[in-house]
């Protein structure tokens, strides 16, 4: 499920995305096996097939590799597979929480945007260890974290 760790300055931990639904990566493969095998039958090309299983794994990596994050003096950092997103801590203008993640973002008021910009971290159980590193390092650039109301949408905030 998830590991945290907690060395002295840097706070590391990971998250298993799928940990609550076991079955989820059996459903993801069974659907890239369906997209390989529309563009090799319906389609007439395995090429077709080979990109359209590549795109379903591709965007749903996280089902099969554990989510690392980073707290560091630098900034915030989360891990997925061979993709990282880096937040320096003085690019931080706003901290949204809520109860399974915090988002870190560069914009100082909210917009269509904020699911392209910044970073997002889930909670492991961890929550007051992540928010007292956070605020240890954006309190010169945020007021105080902002507590965003539950919107029952499928983000990473939710």
């Amino acid at each position: 499920m998830s590991t945290p760790e907690t060395p002295s300055e840097t706070l590391t931990w990971s998250v298993d995305a799928t940990a609550h639904r076991p079955g989820a990566k059996y459903v993801i493969a069974l659907v890239a096996v369906g997209a390989f095998f529309f563009g090799l039958y319906r389609m007439q090309s395995p090429l077709a097939g080979i990109l359209g299983a590549v795109i379903v794994l591709g965007s749903s990596i996280e089902a099969f590799f554990p989510i690392k994050y980073r707290l560091d003096g630098e900034g915030a950092s989360r891990k997925v597979g061979f993709a990282e997103t880096l937040m320096l801590w003085e690019n931080v203008k706003r901290v949204e929480v809520s109860e399974r993640a915090v988002r870190l973002s560069p914009l100082e008021k909210p917009t269509r945007l904020d699911a392209f910009r910044g970073v997002s971290l889930r909670f492991a159980s961890n929550r007051e260890a992540v928010l007292a590193k956070i605020s240890d390092h954006v309190h010169d650039y945020v007021g105080n974290l902002e507590r965003r109301p539950d919107s029952g949408g499928g983000s990473d905030l939710d």
